[in-house]
């Protein structure tokens, strides 16, 4: 898997295409196959450094997807299993990656 992420605060120089593996999910958790991701400007003004980074460098850009449900951690309950699905990042969470 690979993330585009922001090494630090700056212009597109900064951004890198960072390979990473993901041997398990919490159980919290649920992992989604991104088909589709949308950058927009609060993740522009994160990368030049506007608003203050929620951790300190790597930041993956991307504020909503679309893909599909991969794997569900144990205790996630209620959820209606569909194709495709759209997720929207509250500003300070980051788990945006694509396969």
């Amino acid at each position: 898997m690979y993330s585009i992420v922001a090494t630090q605060p700056g212009d597109i120089s900064v951004l890198q295409k960072k390979e990473f593996e993901i041997s398990e999910i919490l159980p919290n958790q649920v992992l989604i196959k991104n088909h589709s991701i949308g950058v927009n400007f609060i993740d522009i003004y994160f990368r030049k450094g506007l608003y203050p980074w929620p951790q300190e460098n790597n930041l993956v850009l991307g504020s909503e997807g679309a893909g599909i449900i991969e794997a569900v951690g144990s205790d996630v309950v209620n959820y209606v299993l569909v194709i495709v699905l759209l997720t929207l990042r509250p500003i300070m969470l980051m788990p945006h990656t694509e396969f």
